[in-house]
């Protein structure tokens, strides 16, 4: 899969966030959270190393704007995300 492809899916998957709010599910979103967490972090750490080349082979830096959107989620913004949607059965405050 092509990076570009990567961080689209990666988007996707947050965006899906939006739409948890089984109670009875909440474990599995904080396993989801944390899997996606450590995939922002290695496509970053990925994004990052191809940068570096980039400026190696003093080649213009490729920007990546769904890495900043991406990278923008954690574990625990998701997660107060989830609890601060309107329609969401989690609606409290963190």
């Amino acid at each position: 899969m092509r990076f570009q492809e990567e961080l689209e899916s990666y988007a996707k998957q947050v965006e899906e966030f939006q739409n948890y709010g089984d109670i009875e599910e909440l474990t599995k979103y904080l396993k989801r959270a944390q899997t996606l967490d450590a995939k922002l972090q290695a496509a970053s750490d990925k994004a990052d190393k191809f940068n570096k080349e980039e400026e190696m082979f003093e080649w213009e830096v490729t920007n990546y704007p769904l890495r900043k959107q991406v990278s923008d989620f954690s574990v625990v913004s998701g997660l107060k995300l989830l609890f601060s949607l309107p329609n969401s059965i989690f609606s409290i405050k963190l």
